[in-house]
């Protein structure tokens, strides 16, 4: 059942097009994982633009679930893993199965990890996913050589765990998006 779920956003996310680039392979090992009990709560879009929400529930050091709500829409239920690299936090997210489905088209999909930027700072939080965008100019103009397969628009990284965090780190300040999703503590 948890296949359900996390192949159905995975689905989803392909099906949007080029919004995500996933990764087969995770950000982080276990020993990258760090916790922050600011993360814990109930966050809201302060934009005032979405009425979508985010709750972090700690279930393990480092490791978190994130429930993402949304009017009208399913929740979105994700394995959220904190780490640090050089001294910038980064969320892991990754889609947790679906409590029922059609387990042929569960079958099917494959679930997928995001990388996303994130600061935490007080009762703010702002957050900025891969993007998609610079990342298809930067391998069209050959300036960067990441393992990669391109589906449609989108982008799925095949770079073993040690790749991703060197692309990480060497391109943290230009490879996140400019424009920051920033969500305040609402609980």
């Amino acid at each position: 059942m948890r296949a359900l779920k996390a192949l159905t956003v995975v689905a989803a996310a392909l099906l949007v097009g080029g919004c995500w680039t996933l990764s087969i392979e995770p950000l982080y090992t276990e020993a990258d994982l760090v916790s922050e009990s600011g993360l814990v709560g109930v966050w809201g879009d302060t934009s005032g633009s979405s009425d979508e929400t985010w709750t972090f529930l700690m279930t393990q050091e480092g490791r978190y679930r994130l429930i993402t709500e949304e009017q009208d829409a399913p929740d979105g239920v994700f394995e959220a893993c904190l780490m640090r690299l050089d001294n910038q936090l980064y969320l892991d997210l990754y889609p947790e199965e679906p409590e029922t489905g059609n387990e042929m088209l569960v079958g099917h999909l494959i679930p997928a990890h995001s990388f996303w930027r994130i600061a935490l700072e007080g009762h703010v939080l702002s957050l900025r996913m891969l993007d998609t965008d610079w990342l298809k100019k930067k391998i069209e103009q050959g300036e960067i050589d990441i393992a990669h397969i391109r589906r449609d628009d989108v982008i799925v990284l095949s770079a073993s765990t040690s790749e991703l965090q060197q692309f990480v780190t060497r391109h943290a300040d230009e490879a996140f998006d400019d424009d920051p999703l920033v969500m305040q503590r609402r609980h």
